[in-house]
């Protein structure tokens, strides 16, 4: 367990199903891929999924296809499935929006701290019109190791321009909380998702904002 800040100078904020309910609808979209291969994949696979690199929960189902398919074949049919993003109707979980704007009041720095690409969270940022809300938004092609790795943390730190000790991080996933704690900051786990993970890992819980 890490040390809660007694005052904190930055909030670092997962994405996918943080901000936003967006991790039932991509599984749908990804289930519909591995359909296409002749694959039934389990709401365990899915599920695991969550937070995770796709480049390491996803070849091993890939290896159930019916037909020969590569990680590379799965990444191009998974961009053409845009709609949880693009075309699904978006709504940030109750207070969040609130709950930002009144970090960003009392001089806070906020941060979005996804696995997602770049491309897509600055789109469902825009859509739900919050993308002036963040200082900085670091994703999941801009470094090489995603979570539950640290890099994506010691990048929004650096960007951020402030210590792990200052700040605060808020995640919905198991793979989440480990990044945010390799790169030792205090992390909050948001149990608002429909999506049921074991975040018991989490220096605090809160199921509202």
């Amino acid at each position: 367990m890490i040390e809660k800040p007694s005052r904190f100078k930055a909030a670092l904020f997962d994405f996918d199903g943080t901000i936003c309910e967006t991790e039932a609808l991509s599984s749908a979209l990804v289930a519909k891929v591995f359909r296409s291969y002749g694959i039934e994949p389990t709401e365990e696979e899915l599920w695991g999924m969550v937070g995770n690199d796709d480049a390491v929960t996803v070849p091993p189902i890939l290896a159930r296809a019916t037909r020969p398919v590569t990680f590379a074949d799965y990444l191009r049919d998974l961009d053409d499935c845009r709609e949880t993003y693009y075309r699904t109707p978006l709504v940030p979980f109750d207070g969040v929006v609130e709950f930002i704007e009144r970090l960003r009041g009392e001089g806070i720095k906020c941060a979005i701290v996804s696995s997602t690409s770049a491309f897509n969270v600055v789109m469902a940022l825009n859509r739900l019109r919050m993308a002036h809300l963040f200082d900085v938004v670091v994703c999941g092609d801009m470094a090489k190791h995603l979570k539950p790795e640290p890099d994506l943390y010691l990048l929004a730190l650096d960007n951020l321009g402030v210590e792990a000790a200052e700040c605060i991080a808020y995640e919905d996933s198991p793979s989440g909380i480990a990044a945010a704690h390799a790169a030792g900051v205090y992390t909050v786990a948001y149990t608002g998702s429909i999506v049921v993970q074991d975040r018991s890992s989490a220096d605090e819980i809160i199921d509202r904002w």
